[in-house]
């Protein structure tokens, strides 16, 4: 009876060892097969990722309960961005790089199978952005529980990518001027369009005006950085007309004060001869030849006003300006610019004090040296 006994108890002993031994092969069995799916492997990459991107990744290994159960691996990084020459695909992997250190959060979903190499693919995310795929492809493989079959994945190699709509920019601005996208240099090849300004058509017959030119770049994934500078290599405040469109026109500046009194001069002298008040204005033109071309229609204008219709000017006297106003000073080049000049023309007339206005927007060329009306709005 005390045999039976003993023999009971080792029985019952060996079966408790034995299902202890069973559960904890399980246990372990379940834990390896839960590593081995495909999933822990990216879930190791996405670790990876939190130092920022390299050339090669180096995952480290999962450890759990001190026995390795997936082992490290380094995997190469590849950037397939396609970008046109004013974006650098680098800069797309120093953003993503910044984004994985400031702790963003990567997603990711299966994408398919390769059924002709057993290959796993994934899609990456940083919010809604795709920006990577990983191929893990299936190496060794193993059995445990009889039907827990366990594959070793390798993963191939991290592909990113920067995907989007692409835009185009539009910019437009005077021919002597430059621009620079993301610090590059737009070169004439980008060029779409030449055109004159037609209130300058006078000007252009004695001095060379930069026209308005337009560049047309397209092939952009990213906000673009717009530096647009005049001739003299100042940078200009640009008009966003629209999205992604630029604008600089030639712009109002500061005229020097020397610059104004000489334009005022000539403006008013000008005036003085419709009105009989220059010396010698009944004989010739000559008191304002020297104020413009000389071939201006001005001139011509100037003439036949003298011979049909300055006699009808009445005896005045006390001719005087006032309220002269200049403004709007734009300058085209080195060689032209326009102004608005203002003023009202005071004279008494059989005791009465009459006043014209003057208001007019006046074209200067420079020739030889001098500056003449080359016309004027």
């Amino acid at each position: 009876m005390k045999i039976i006994k003993k023999i009971y108890l080792c029985y019952v002993i060996l079966l408790l060892a034995l299902t202890g031994f069973l559960l904890l092969y399980t246990r372990k069995s379940l834990i390896m097969y839960e590593y081995a799916q495909p999933e822990k492997r990216v879930n190791q990459l996405i670790t990876a990722m939190k130092n920022g991107l390299t050339d090669t990744l180096e995952a480290q290994a999962v450890t759990p309960d001190d026995n390795i159960i997936l082992p490290g691996f380094s995997v190469s990084v590849d950037n397939i961005t396609e970008c046109n020459r004013f974006e650098n695909p680098e800069s797309f992997i120093e953003e993503i790089s910044a984004e994985l250190k400031d702790g963003a959060v990567v997603t990711y979903r299966n994408t398919g199978e390769d059924y002709d190499t057993g290959a796993m693919n994934y899609a990456l995310y940083l919010g809604t952005e795709h920006f990577a795929d990983l191929n893990l492809l299936p190496k060794d493989s193993s059995i445990r529980l009889l039907f827990l079959k366990m594959t070793e994945w390798q993963p191939e190699k991290l592909i990113l990518k920067k995907e989007g709509s692409r835009h185009s920019v539009h910019i437009e601005m005077p021919a002597d001027h430059s621009a620079a996208i993301n610090g590059v240099l737009l070169t004439e090849e980008y060029l779409s369009s030449l055109t004159e300004l037609p209130e300058l058509e006078y000007c252009r017959r004695y001095t060379d005006i930069p026209g308005i030119k337009s560049y047309d770049i397209e092939g952009f994934l990213s906000d673009e950085d717009v530096n647009i500078y005049d001739a003299y290599g100042n940078l200009c405040d640009a008009q966003i007309s629209s999205e992604h469109s630029y604008r600089v026109g030639y712009e109002k500046e500061n005229m020097p004060a020397e610059l104004k009194k000489t334009v005022l001069d000539m403006a008013e002298t000008y005036s003085l001869f419709f009105t009989r008040d220059l010396p010698g204005a009944t004989v010739s033109i000559d008191p304002i030849r020297k104020l413009f071309p000389e071939d201006s229609e001005y001139l011509s204008l100037a003439e036949t006003y003298r011979r049909h219709d300055m006699e009808i000017i009445v005896a005045h006297s006390g001719t005087a300006f006032k309220d002269e106003k200049i403004s709007d000073y734009t300058r085209y080049g080195s060689g032209c610019f326009s102004c608005r000049i203002s003023f009202v023309k005071t004279m008494n007339m059989y005791g009465t004090e009459l006043e014209d206005d003057t208001d007019n927007v006046y074209y200067f060329v420079n020739i030889d040296g001098e500056w003449k009306i080359a016309d004027i709005e």
